[in-house]
């Protein structure tokens, strides 16, 4: 036989069910569609974590962002979607709407309304069951439809009280046919489905106001900040090192370090820094449970600069 080359491109259905167990924990998911939002210019940030009507849980992004049209959310859909000019991005590879959401749901719905005027209201479904169905990298896509577009009003309404001002244009996560959310590190359901779901919410609080401390402490100019609520509380920033904490604490360690890039040969820098904090035993009262200072949160953070 005659050697050659030949394709071989992956089986849609099977892939799309294996990229459902990467192993996604909820926080870091809900980090994923929040750096979207972000990447999009947002300044408001709403997340909803519940129950619908039917009892079933419901997850839900929107934001205040630029929106996009049909070719950015055609773009946004698929996997591996191209790469974001800004590398300060926590998405690097183009996988992380869809991964980070079919790690816990079979369906994902984006309704978008790009900013400027006269600009449509588009959707787009990622459906799990229809991929592993017909076997195919198959979306739908398309002008919103009358349900979309009163669940994109409603959300953008909840949304302005919350900005405190009116934007029509953003995007709108919606999971569907969540079916892996309210399981524990067991793979075991909840023997409470309501305590479930507060576990749950916490996590995305707590990791939501850990990865994006520097956006949601004002007095931290590095970056613009924005407002980032879950159920309508507003997520409060934890800075690991606690700099907001007491003027004294400063880091005992300053490098700069030279970094190759080998495939490319550009060479960067990375700065490093490294804090001494002080022991819990020494911290009384609101101090230890406001700034967690804890021996689970000791370690090494990296921070793209």
């Amino acid at each position: 036989m005659a050697r050659r080359k030949i394709k071989l491109p992956p089986a849609p259905g099977r892939t799309a069910s294996a990229l459902r167990g990467l192993g996604y924990e909820f926080g870091p998911a809900i980090c994923d569609l929040v750096d979207n939002s972000i990447a999009a210019n947002a300044k408001v940030i709403s997340v909803k974590i519940g129950f619908d009507s039917d009892n079933s849980p419901l997850v839900t992004v929107i934001d205040n962002g630029d929106g996009m049209n049909e070719e950015g959310l055609i773009n946004a859909m698929k996997i591996g979607s191209d790469e974001r000019e800004d590398p300060n991005s926590l998405g690097k590879f183009g996988f992380g709407l869809k991964t980070a959401s079919t790690a816990f749901c079979r369906e994902l719905e984006v309704t978008t309304k790009q900013k400027g005027r006269q600009k449509d209201l588009i959707s787009a479904t990622y459906d799990i069951d229809e991929i592993v169905k017909k076997d195919d990298w198959e979306i739908d896509i398309g002008d919103a439809k009358r349900a979309q577009e009163d669940e994109f009003a409603d959300q953008q309404e909840n949304l302005g009280l919350l900005a405190e001002e009116k934007t029509p244009h953003g995007t709108l996560i919606s999971w569907k046919k969540v079916d892996r959310l309210l399981l524990t590190r067991k793979g075991t359901e909840y023997s409470s489905l309501s305590a479930g779901l507060n576990t749950k919410i916490d996590e995305a609080k707590e990791q939501v106001g850990k990865v994006f401390h520097r956006f949601l402490n004002t007095k931290d100019n590095r970056t613009d900040n924005i407002k980032i609520f879950i159920n309508e509380d507003p997520v409060q920033f934890w800075d690991p090192f606690c700099e907001d904490f007491s003027k004294e604490i400063k880091p005992t360690v300053k490098k700069t370090l030279d970094v190759l890039e080998l495939e490319s040969g550009n060479s960067h820098e990375a700065k490093l820094r490294g804090f001494i904090l002080p022991l819990d035993k020494e911290l009384e009262g609101w101090e230890k449970g406001v700034h967690e200072i804890s021996l689970k949160n000791q370690g090494i953070y990296a921070y793209r600069e």
